[in-house]
């Protein structure tokens, strides 16, 4: 509990003594953080009513170069010297009357101030009350305060409470408190320092006296801000300006976040046969609560939304006490009412359903009312109000990330569902969610207050492919089927999960949840006969394709062109169809398979992908020998069928089959045979994986190596014709090869 006592006088005489000037006796500036970089700013000053009036809103300047216009909140008049004596209220300056008083002026204005190192703001004008320990009379007044705003962008500083002109015996020693209050009970020093006339102007101070000794027998301690006073041996009659600063460190780091200054007005007076009491009204604290509870101290909590008040008092030995706040000017919609009975005062203060959830610091200023020599005390106090949990906003991750949650507002939390919470009764869990999910947080105060909040975390695993595709010689392809392809290593099966017609730009773009995939351009033939389907990165078939692997959230820019046809024209044709193999009749045709003709130069010449009927024609060919490659997983196009195209072969209608591993050319159906003396024959030579042996009848098949050891021997029909030498070691072997009509030893390399 912060409890302070202050020394008033109230007895007529006795300001005779003094000359009392007509212009500012205390005042301070001070900044209280609102939300991001928004601030109050608020500037109060206390006047001696026989001075000037005071306007209607006040400039204050900063070292930034921003000026800031500050209307008037609200002012009360005779404090200070007056104290709370009817007589000496209604006979003071402030009244028309002849004793001296004062009156207190708040201005406060709401500033966005830019994220800057520091911000200084002061205040000057004329003048401020003739003081014994400075030269001249009425010297300019001058105030300033300094808010390091990158060290701590949330900050507020601490503030002085309400304060008199402070009259003292100068014959007997005393202790005040004059320590600030700080809403985030920052570490607080403080010290006497110089008053100044202008920024880079100090006061001049009479010999012997300095802004660090404004007076003799006066000092300040460092940690508490308590003011001690030790009577000279000649004490000193008269008023002394005392500036005093406050510097305001975080109490974790050390880390200097704001100073200002208040400056005060002490008198000290001296009168034989008169003593000044030390003994002021005591604060009892929450003496009441409705609708709330007192968990501490001085502080009352409530739950948000809820209508609800405290009774606070202050006792004073031997006189009746009168009681005051900023509360209700520092916080709209609190009010307050006093009541008192004998020696006691109490107070009242309502708190509205409508106030905001937050912690509310305000002080009391207690006054003995004796009319003579007068103490005065303050007390400060608390209103929380809780129950209103909150927790991040509404947010995406990528599938795979995590992210961590902060539930704020109350004491006690739990979170549902479970799913992907690092825990479920803390205020900050971890959340690595797999799909998208709505946490609940219900929050708990430690006086029952309960609320909850949510959260929608929306878990993004699209992955995104995008490029440009063009022709072969650059040009961009417009409205042109590009495909996204997806491969099943378990089942072998390539398919294509999605497509998309470029633009007029030749750009393309896939959202997926797949992360390995392929991508292939299909040009039409009618518009583009010489382009061949392609896929990236330039290859033809599926397996000599590149992948493109990505993460969730991730971007991959993939640009890339068809490969154009090498087919210089000619009259030869092929036509034909596919059937399925492994034993399936002629009447199962093959839908759908891809095929590439390749000319004896391993170009690749024409594209054609079978109908329902299997049906397939590659034509305008120049005479040569051609193979016929399948695009397809599994396929082994080193087994490709040969074709002669030649004059006589324009009438052959050409049957193939396809298994899982190879393309077989089957009899043509034509008049066309395969004489029976016909050389025996094989291909490809050299070969890496299959030999094919060329014949319309059954060939009995030996392999032989250079030392004469048979490797491999059997029966190949005319229908499963390869034979796999996959088991060879690269060299030079040799083949016998013999049907029912001749036989014949040819040499083959293994590579």
């Amino acid at each position: 509990m912060q409890f302070k006592t202050l020394l008033l006088s109230t007895v007529a005489t006795l300001f005779s003594l003094f000359t009392f000037a007509s212009h500012w006796s205390s005042g301070e500036i001070t900044t209280t953080h609102l939300y991001g970089n928004t601030y109050k700013l608020t500037f109060t000053i206390l006047r001696d009513c026989a001075g000037v009036n005071m306007p209607a809103s006040v400039t204050i300047n900063s070292n930034n170069g921003t000026s800031f216009i500050l209307p008037m909140d609200y002012s009360i008049n005779s404090i200070g010297v007056n104290t709370s004596c009817p007589t000496m209220i209604s006979g003071s300056t402030c009244n028309g009357g002849t004793f001296p008083g004062y009156e207190y002026y708040s201005y406060s204005t709401v500033a966005s101030l830019p994220l800057n190192n520091s911000w200084e703001f002061y205040y000057s004008s004329c003048c401020r009350s003739t003081a014994y320990n400075l030269l001249g009379p009425g010297t300019n007044f001058y105030i300033s305060s300094k808010l390091y705003q990158n060290n701590a962008p949330s900050n507020s500083m601490p503030k002085f409470p309400l304060t008199p002109t402070i009259i003292i015996d100068g014959t007997s020693n005393f202790n005040i408190d004059y320590s600030a209050f700080d809403l985030e009970n920052d570490s607080l020093v403080y010290s006497f320092t110089d008053a100044y006339n202008t920024a880079s102007t100090t006061a001049i101070y009479n010999a012997g006296l300095s802004g660090t000794n404004p007076m003799n027998g006066l000092s300040i301690n460092s940690q508490t801000g308590e003011i001690s006073y030790t009577a000279p041996a000649q004490p000193i009659i008269g008023n002394f300006i005392i500036n005093i600063k406050c510097e305001e460190y975080d109490r974790t780091t050390g880390t200097l976040l704001s100073e200002h200054m208040k400056e005060v007005t002490f008198i000290s007076i001296t009168q034989a046969g008169l003593s000044i009491s030390n003994v002021p009204p005591v604060s009892n604290g929450i003496i009441a609560t409705t609708g709330g509870t007192n968990i501490s101290g001085n502080t009352f909590s409530m739950c948000l939304g809820s209508n609800a008040n405290f009774d606070l008092s202050f006792t004073h030995p031997n006189n009746s006490v009168t009681l005051w706040s900023p509360v209700d000017k520092d916080y709209p919609g609190v009010t307050y009412s006093v009541t008192s009975v004998g020696n006691t005062s109490a107070m009242n203060v309502n708190i509205p359903s409508t106030m905001p959830q937050g912690i509310y610091r305000f002080y009391v200023q207690s006054i003995g009312d004796n009319c003579s020599f007068a103490t005065m005390s303050y007390d400060t106090f608390t209103i929380e109000i809780n129950g209103n949990v909150e927790t991040n906003q509404d947010l995406t991750i990528c599938l795979g990330d995590s992210v961590n949650l902060q539930a704020t507002g109350n004491t006690a939390y739990t979170w549902s569902p479970g799913t992907g919470l690092s825990c479920t009764n803390c205020p900050n869990p971890t959340a690595t969610p797999n799909t998208t999910t709505t946490y609940v947080v219900t929050g708990t105060t430690n006086n029952g207050c309960n609320n909850t909040d949510t959260i929608t975390i929306t878990v993004d695993s699209l992955k995104n492919y995008y490029g440009v595709v063009s022709q072969s010689n650059g040009t961009p392809y417009i409205n042109t089927k590009v495909y996204l392809i997806d491969y099943n290593p378990l089942d072998s099966t390539v398919t294509a999960i999605d497509s998309v017609l470029t633009d007029s730009n030749g750009f393309y773009l896939f959202q997926t949840t797949a992360s390995m995939v392929w991508l292939k351009i299909a040009p039409d033939s009618a518009l583009y006969p010489n382009e061949l389907p392609t896929y990236f990165d330039s290859a033809l078939t599926f397996l000599a394709a590149d992948s493109i692997f990505l993460y969730p959230c991730d971007t991959a820019e993939v640009n890339f062109s068809t490969i154009s046809g090498t087919n210089p024209g000619g009259s030869g044709f092929i036509s034909g169809n596919v059937y399925q193999g492994a034993g399936k009749a002629a009447s199962d045709p093959m839908e759908g398979v891809e095929l590439l003709l390749v000319n004896d130069q391993n170009e690749f010449v024409q594209y054609w992908k079978t109908n329902t009927q299997g049906y397939l024609q590659f034509s305008n060919l120049p005479y040569g020998t051609y193979k016929v490659f399948v695009d397809r997983v599994g396929v082994d196009n080193d087994l490709a069928p040969e074709i002669d195209v030649n004059e006589s072969s324009k009438d052959i209608s050409y049957n193939f089959k396809l298994f899982s591993d190879k393309l077989v050319r089957d009899m043509p159906n034509s008049t066309t045979t395969i004489s029976n003396n016909k050389v025996l024959d094989i291909y490809p030579n050299p070969t890496t994986q299959y030999i094919h042996i060329v014949s319309n009848q059954a060939v009995e098949f030996v392999i032989i190596n250079l030392n004469g050891q048979v490797l491999k021997s059997g029966i190949a029909s005319p229908n499963e014709n390869s034979i796999s030498v996959k088991e060879l070691q690269s060299g030079v072997y040799f083949i016998k090869l013999k049907s029912d009509h001749q036989q014949t030893i040819q040499k083959f390399i293994k590579k």
